[in-house]
């Protein structure tokens, strides 16, 4: 992604701020207007969307108003260089496998009762 210059730093509160206030920098009527096709094509031609691959089958629902939970988690060093190396967004790349191996636990757990 290029950036065009104008990068600006916003506190929590600021950005909760601008949410409650409806800022927004999408042009959701024309986002509304797109057909399936043209959506999906504007997507695949985003670059940051490049190479993303969801596996719908396996996405489970999150209640958003949770947030998430600020803790010192101990990793090693390999893993969290490995998760790192794969580029940005690798800390949701951590939850989810996180997440994974909890959902499978619980199902593991339930099955076993």
């Amino acid at each position: 992604m290029e950036s065009g210059g104008d990068i600006r730093s916003y506190t929590e509160a600021e950005l909760r701020a601008m949410l409650a206030a409806g800022y927004s920098q999408t042009d959701l009527a024309a986002v509304r207007a797109m057909s399936e096709e043209e959506l999906e094509a504007a997507i695949a031609s985003d670059p940051d969307e490049a190479g993303l691959v969801f596996d719908w089958d396996n996405a489970i629902a999150v209640d958003p108003t949770c947030g998430t939970a600020r803790r010192v988690v101990g990793v090693d060093v390999e893993v969290f260089a490995w998760f790192r190396q794969e580029g940005p967004g690798f800390q949701d790349r951590i939850n989810e496998v996180l997440r994974d191996h909890v959902a499978k636990a619980v199902a593991g757990k339930s099955a076993a009762d």
